[in-house]
């Protein structure tokens, strides 16, 4: 009963936060690095308060994803974004890019930058893969979380769709995505295997959690209705297995919800914090 109560708070709050969100920030911040696996790892912090909120970007993307919510955030909240090894600012040395080497990449960054302990987690596409393994691991570091879009095993959508679609599909992909360095490219190779890992982990945390889906869809590029089937089932099957999990439909949205519509994230954020006062 008190779960559902919490949840039931937690639905009134996020709602009544929806409108502006958007806001100027004049925070203080820090652009720094440490050395991880004898990388140097880029990462950015702005803003102050007692809970860090911590970004966590998808496939190949730098901490600049977050800069639209950050900026925002950082008004009334302590930030924190990075770039993975081999993106953005890090260094890269050939290290690891199967799910459990970034997320003790991650691990290894809090760690040594101090950060307090618990904070929220913000995860877009595969960030929110790289989230949900790590609260997982260390749950009692975790307050919050935040899912946005999350990312899906292709694999399951290549076998829904005919052989001719798939290939219109990938010779798309290829027109419009940028030429890949070796550090995304080891992501990519990844990235099904952590979808199915993190489809199989159970988080039942005593914690508040939001999924934010982007329903928006593109009809004349090659499986974009297909596509979205495969991932809301697989977000369906994300909330099923966490009892707190909220889900809200981002329908104005394509994958870039953080770049598309800003201000339901930054709400979102806010009233976690909130709740948690």
């Amino acid at each position: 009963m008190k779960k559902i109560i919490s949840c039931i708070i937690l639905l009134c709050i996020l709602f009544s936060f929806e409108g502006n969100a958007q806001e100027k920030s004049d925070s203080p911040s820090v652009d720094s690095f440490v050395v991880i696996n004898r990388s140097k790892i880029h990462y950015y912090q702005k803003g102050s308060g007692d809970v860090s909120v911590i970004f966590v970007s998808g496939l190949g993307e730098d901490h600049n994803t977050w800069q639209k919510v950050q900026d925002s955030v950082s008004t009334f909240a302590f930030t924190f974004s990075y770039d993975r090894s081999g993106l953005g600012l890090s260094d890269y040395n050939t290290e690891n890019k199967d799910l459990l080497s970034i997320v003790y990449e991650l691990h290894n960054l809090i760690n040594l930058t101090k950060l307090s302990k618990p904070f929220i987690l913000v995860g877009h596409s595969l960030g929110c893969q790289i989230v949900k393994e790590y609260a997982s691991l260390f749950p009692k570091s975790v307050q919050a979380i935040v899912f946005i879009d999350p990312g899906y095993n292709e694999e399951v959508l290549k076998a829904r769709v005919s052989d001719s679609l798939w290939q219109k599909r990938e010779k798309a992909l290829q027109y419009y995505l940028p030429e890949f360095n070796a550090a995304q490219k080891e992501e990519l190779k990844y990235a099904n295997q952590d979808a199915a890992i993190t489809d199989s982990i159970k988080l039942d945390l005593k914690i508040p959690i939001i999924l934010f889906t982007a329903t928006k869809i593109n009809p004349s590029f090659p499986c974009s209705r297909e596509e979205l089937q495969v991932k809301e089932e697989s977000h369906n099957l994300w909330l099923r297995s966490m009892p707190n999990g909220i889900h809200k439909i981002a329908p104005d949205s394509r994958h870039y919800i953080q770049n598309d519509n800003p201000s339901i994230i930054i709400s979102s954020i806010r009233s976690l914090l909130q709740f948690n006062d």
